[in-house]
């Protein structure tokens, strides 16, 4: 009986033992790839383009469900934004998109003033329409800026993609710069499709300069970088420029959708006549099953067979 008793628990200790050796491996395997993926996902969140670039210089690390920040930012107040996004709005769509993940995080970002925004403006003109991204000190600048352009553009669709930030630096010159406000209108007169587009960019210190669409975000930023402008925040606001289509790409698209257009309706009108003909070949045949059968005959007709005739006819 003892003996009994003693291999039942060193059995117990051994299942015991197993089981925390494949929790500890499974663990070792599944966490990592758990903390990549949030790692991954918090940064996406953080880099949307609603905020324009501020966490750049933040880093986001998980140890299990607990995020840790670090890097720099210009504020207190973009500090706690930032804690408060990647507590509150990061998910793994691939696996539970509507349970939050995030069980704690701990904000270690140095708050460093230095990194407040310089006002800058990337204006671009492309097809019919208008695009202005940049950094504003103060909603008066911004509606006096889109006056102007309204002016200077009449007609043109405007996207308003500059933001009004009051922590960030002043701008120098804002009346000189918006007195040299280039001439897009005269700039683009007599060019067409492709050619008449350009970028007009400023420090906001009452210069600007002009650019062809084929420059580079790189020689833009280069102009840009007093105001601490990076390549990234230039592609971000060419991007509608750099996605127009041109004419002839315009032209070769609406010719492929009226050729699909075309096909759809012969696809159409093949099937009604098809389900038409076979409507017609129902209704025929049930026509026939419905009507009455006629009698066969044999040696004639009934009638022939009573007649006087016949009867005279037969063999006496």
């Amino acid at each position: 009986m003892r003996h009994t008793c003693s291999r039942v628990k060193k059995y117990h200790y051994l299942s015991v033992v197993l089981f925390l050796l494949l929790w500890v491996l499974g663990v070792n395997l599944y966490l990592p790839a758990v903390q990549k993926d949030l790692a991954e996902a918090a940064r996406k969140t953080i880099s949307g383009k609603q905020y324009a670039g501020v966490f750049d210089d933040v880093s986001i690390s998980f140890s299990g469900q607990e995020a840790l920040l670090s890097g720099k930012v210009a504020t207190a107040e973009q500090s706690a934004e930032v804690e408060k996004i990647v507590r509150e709005q990061v998910r793994l769509p691939d696996q539970q998109p509507t349970r939050n993940p995030v069980i704690a995080v701990h904000n270690n970002i140095e708050v460093n003033p230095e990194m407040a925004h310089a006002p800058w403006l990337i204006a671009t003109s492309f097809g019919e329409s208008r695009r202005v991204d940049g950094y504003l000190k103060s909603a008066d600048q911004s509606l006096q800026l889109f006056s102007s352009l309204g002016g200077n553009l009449p007609g043109a669709k405007l996207n308003r993609q500059a933001i009004v930030d009051e922590k960030s630096l002043p701008v120098k010159d804002w009346q000189k710069t918006i007195a040299t406000l280039p001439d897009f209108a005269k700039l683009l007169e007599g060019k067409k499709d492709k050619e008449a587009s350009l970028i007009a960019a400023t420090n906001c210190d009452g210069e600007w300069k002009v650019f062809p669409p084929e420059v580079t975000d790189e020689e833009v930023a280069k102009y840009l970088q007093a105001s601490r402008v990076t390549a990234k925040q230039v592609s971000m606001a060419l991007n509608d420029l750099r996605t127009m289509p041109s004419a002839e790409e315009v032209a070769r698209r609406k010719a492929e959708e009226l050729k699909k257009a075309e096909a759809a309706r012969e696809q159409r009108e093949k099937a009604m006549a098809e389900a038409k003909a076979k409507a017609e070949a129902d209704a025929k045949a049930k026509a026939e099953q419905a009507a009455p059968a006629t009698p066969a005959t044999q040696g004639g007709s009934s009638d022939t067979k009573d007649s006087p005739d016949a009867k005279d006819a037969a063999p006496k």
